[in-house]
């Protein structure tokens, strides 16, 4: 039996370090994610301050620009305004974000109150298992819509890089149409004669103004398609977000399946405890029964040292020495002798075999203590004292078993 639990605590001790690796990985795991996460984030803000900020250079160029292009203007602020609408539901959505983060810390601190039945252990790790498996498929996922993102980024920067060709390109246009206006302002000054060449460069200005306008319609269906992105990035978000949810349930099962761990240990602790408070009572129990069996084992010899004849000598001599009687008296006590002599012979003969009985148990006993010595040096310093017991060992030849124990 003692063997048996051992194996049963071995067994179970491995089980619950093969748990422990198991929850350190997912542990791992979950980091990694929230890295990820947390690397999405901080990208998808660089995106929407630079957007920001490329959308405040364009309304301060076509500021600069005619009075004709107001309407682009009221375009631009409507955009703003949009994206002022965006950053407020992003704000929300993070304030929900926090709100459902603190309601799942509350949730764990109720879970980590409650105590966990040892009886469910085995199914929840399986249920543990397929959510392991389902995480993992989720952060597949999410490496996927990582690459999306970062694709996403490139064509981003692409597109930045272009704004600021057709920024370079604006510039210039503006230098050369001051530039113009300057000479214009001095042939006006000149002379008037110098009408026709004027209204040629009005009408290329005009040509110039339209080109413009056509890039002006060019950047507007830009910022829409960027506006449709960025919707698109706000969906990711959102799918991300709920994936977070769902890697929160599972590390608040894990820390459920921790505690049930605990409490396992607790309890294996109290078992052997218990065990080896049985072990010491039965190794008491042991010294008593052996006392015992040493007690008789001396009372069988004195009995069986003393003989038969010699006592009923003894109590011959001991009783007063009878007057003589007839010959039937005397043959009935010769029966008598004849009769007792047999069965003191019988109880000489039972105790004889009860004497060999106990030798052959205590010689299997001993048989079993030295295999079991033999076997696992764990348990030779327990052995040790049964061992002096029954071979009565000196104090020296005790000092060498403990030396090789």
């Amino acid at each position: 039996m003692l063997n048996q639990r051992d194996v049963e605590l071995a067994a179970s001790h491995a089980s619950l370090e093969e748990s422990e690796e198991k929850s350190k990985k997912y542990a791992l795991m979950l980091t990694k994610t929230k890295k990820q996460i947390l690397k999405l984030e901080k990208e998808k803000s660089d995106t929407t301050d630079d957007l920001k900020h490329q959308l405040s250079l364009r309304s301060q160029e076509l500021d600069q620009a005619k009075s004709e292009l107001t309407r682009s203007q009221a375009k631009l602020q409507s955009t703003q305004s949009e994206i002022n609408i965006l950053q407020r539901e992003r704000k929300e959505a993070v304030d929900e974000k926090n709100r459902m983060f603190d309601e799942l810390q509350i949730k764990q601190a109720e879970f980590e109150s409650s105590q966990s039945n040892a009886e469910n252990l085995q199914h929840r790790l399986n249920e543990s298992l397929r959510l392991v498996e389902e995480a993992n498929e989720k952060i597949a996922a999410l490496e996927e819509s990582h690459v999306a993102v970062e694709e996403a980024k490139h064509s981003a920067d692409e597109r930045q890089k272009q704004w600021h060709e057709q920024k370079k390109r604006l510039e210039q246009d503006l230098k050369e149409r001051s530039d113009q206006l300057l000479q214009l302002q001095q042939q006006l000054k000149q002379s008037h004669d110098s009408f026709e060449n004027l209204t040629s460069q009005t009408k290329s200005l005009t040509q110039k103004i339209q080109t413009l306008e056509s890039d002006k319609d060019q950047t507007s269906k830009q910022l829409k398609s960027l506006e449709n992105e960025k919707l698109d990035l706000s969906q990711k978000l959102k799918s991300m977000q709920v994936d977070l949810s769902q890697n929160q349930q599972t590390l608040t099962e894990k820390k459920d399946l921790e505690d049930q761990l605990k409490s396992c240990n607790e309890k294996i602790q109290a078992l052997e405890q218990g065990q080896s408070k049985e072990i010491e009572d039965l190794r008491a129990k042991e010294g008593y029964l052996k006392t015992l069996n040493k007690t008789l084992k001396e009372e069988i010899r004195k009995l069986s040292r003393v003989p038969s004849q010699p006592v009923m000598v003894s109590e011959r001599a001991k009783s007063p020495t009878p007057e003589p009687k007839s010959n039937f008296a005397t043959q009935q006590q010769q029966q008598q002798q004849q009769q007792q002599s047999p069965l003191l012979r019988s109880g000489s003969v039972t105790s004889i075999r009860s004497m060999r009985e106990e030798e052959e148990i205590n010689l299997e006993y001993l048989r079993n203590v030295i295999v079991k010595f033999l076997e696992s040096k764990s348990t030779r310093a327990q052995l040790i004292p049964v061992l002096t017991m029954m071979l009565k060992f000196t104090p020296d030849e005790v000092k060498r078993l403990n030396h090789a124990a």
